[in-house]
């Protein structure tokens, strides 16, 4: 039975005509960025974004879908901030030109340097809703998938497993027999070396009338 990957199952929701992102205001973004001639300032940039990012589509996760183990929601966040859906998202928003399907590790930093940035200009509340518009309809989608997914595994595990306890019974029965077997077999072995280390005077009856 074949199960798509979260971040397979991710980009067919990006690429899907259901989702409809939108950019918020650029106004101040380009002036904010040329503002310090710091070589590491887009660098420390990214790094906030990337962490930004991350916390707010955890707290998505663990406010509005509680029904979902943190367990796997801590597997399908790697799939979320990942570069791949970031790029999916970017060419979904319509600017960038260049083809989505070629892998651009690139496009993913400058989205991360964009949301920081944004978030420095428009406040953090701005921010963590923009990610809520953006990112909600995804871990939407891909917790319907995990329930899917989920309920597949209960299924599988429901039908193999009886008959792994068939097969369990089945060993555990045979094992018993020859347990059973071996004690007959030595409880017999003595049996027959008892009446072999008879004496055979001991199966001799002489029968001898009683006198008056």
């Amino acid at each position: 039975m074949f199960m798509c990957s979260h971040q397979e199952r991710l980009t067919a929701l990006v690429e899907s005509a259901d989702y409809h992102p939108a950019a918020p205001s650029c106004a101040g973004v380009r002036s904010f960025l040329f503002s310090s001639p710091d070589l590491h300032f887009l660098h420390c940039l990214e790094t906030l974004g990337d962490s930004r990012l991350g916390s707010a589509i955890a707290r998505l996760q663990i406010t509005h879908f509680r029904d979902i183990p943190r367990s796997e929601h801590r597997q399908t966040k790697s799939a979320l901030v990942s570069n791949r859906t970031l790029q999916d998202i970017v060419a979904k928003l319509e600017v960038d030109s260049r083809d989505v399907h070629i892998f651009d590790k690139e496009v993913g930093n400058g989205f991360e340097i964009f949301l920081e940035t944004y978030g420095q200009i428009a406040g953090e509340e701005a921010a963590d809703e923009w990610i809520s518009s953006l990112f909600s309809p995804l871990i939407e989608g891909l917790s319907g998938h995990l329930r899917v997914s989920r309920f597949k595994r209960r299924r599988i595990a429901n039908v193999s497993q009886p008959a792994k306890n068939h097969r369990t019974n089945a060993t555990r029965k045979v094992k018993t027999e020859n347990r059973q077997e071996v004690k007959r077999e030595r409880r017999g072995h003595k049996r027959n070396t008892l009446h072999i280390q008879l004496p055979s005077t001991l199966f001799t009856y002489k029968y001898v009338p009683r006198s008056n």
